[in-house]
């Protein structure tokens, strides 16, 4: 028996040895994010062997979808939060789920960006005549957002203008205090609301919602979303707000029977439009760049009918181009 033992230990020696390096400097690293999306995949696969919902983008990997929800996940990875900075404390620490109804404030359709209407004040919003720009408009801007804006960075020719604060799978409840920005020069990272402590910026636009589709209602969301607005006026006076419409998906999978609905989407959207009062805060409608004739977005354009494929991730870009804050 000692025989198989030593035989079976010396057989695999070399990957218990790299496991235990793996182990030791991810450990110290404090790099465990490397393993992240490898861990989703397979937890999606294995969702998808059970007959769990969820949806992933295909080659790209990127996930959004309904975790189980029999822990302290919020809807996403369960875990520490330097190892999964969207388990940290904050967002709402009473209720970040919210009552779970699905229902909330808002109508069926995403009205035009830039019209007057009401704004959180119950002042009257004013029309914003956008102008066109080149890359360098970006350079004092700053992008926060889940996987979409993600995909913005890494494929949107925007990186050596604009800064990125984007994580994937990340929502309104987290998005200040998730711990996923990373510090230059040190293998630490901080969450956005300490970085947005560290530097001021002139435009900064948000994007987050796909991801929230399952937790709460409308005007929870919207709530929230007013709240984390709140907050960056605060520690960025200077800065213009920018809300960046969800992207509709495909009809193809707003047809798919989950939570991931064209019609939840523009119903938040429309609730979304009231945070702008079009002096400060702005509402920015990109569903104008990805969208078709059906009225979600061009299948053409995306792998899982969620996502925007790489190379037409430009085209929201030239959208913003042309769609610049005076």
């Amino acid at each position: 028996m000692e025989g198989k033992k030593e035989h079976f230990f010396k057989r695999y020696e070399i990957l218990f040895f790299l496991l235990l390096f793996g182990i030791v400097f991810f450990g110290v690293t404090k790099r465990w994010d490397l393993y992240e999306k490898p861990a989703r995949r397979i937890v999606y696969e294995l969702q998808a062997f059970l007959g769990v919902e969820g949806t992933t983008s295909g080659n790209e990997e990127s996930w959004t979808g309904k975790w189980p929800q029999n822990s302290d996940a919020q809807g996403k990875d369960v875990g520490e939060q330097e190892d999964d900075p969207l388990n940290g404390p904050g967002g709402d620490p009473e209720d970040p789920l919210g009552d779970g109804t699905g229902e909330g404030i808002g109508g069926d359709g995403v009205n035009g960006q830039g019209a007057e209407g009401q704004g959180t004040d119950g002042q009257s919003v004013t029309e914003v005549l956008w102008q066109t720009v080149d890359e360098s408009y970006f350079d004092d801007a700053l992008f926060i957002g889940d996987s979409r804006i993600v995909g913005l960075r890494d494929y949107g020719n925007l990186q050596e203008h604009a800064t990125f604060y984007a994580y994937e799978g990340l929502n309104i409840f987290r998005i200040l205090t998730a711990k996923y920005v990373e510090v230059p020069g040190q293998m630490k990272k901080i969450s956005v609301e300490e970085a947005l402590g560290q530097r001021q910026f002139g435009k900064i636009y948000l994007m987050t919602g796909i991801n929230e589709l399952d937790i709460g209602t409308t005007q929870r969301f919207a709530e929230t979303y007013g709240e984390v607005i709140s907050r960056i006026r605060e520690l960025q006076p200077n800065a213009k707000i920018i809300i960046q419409s969800i992207m509709l998906v495909t009809q193809k999978r707003a047809e798919k029977g989950d939570f991931v609905t064209n019609r939840g989407i523009m119903e938040r959207n429309q609730a979304l439009q009231t945070l702008a009062d079009g002096v400060t805060v702005f509402y920015l409608d990109v569903n104008e760049a990805v969208t078709d004739e059906s009225g979600g977005m061009n299948p053409t354009y995306t792998t899982d009918g969620i996502h925007l494929k790489a190379k037409y991730v430009p085209l929201w870009t030239d959208f913003l181009k042309t769609h610049a804050l005076p």
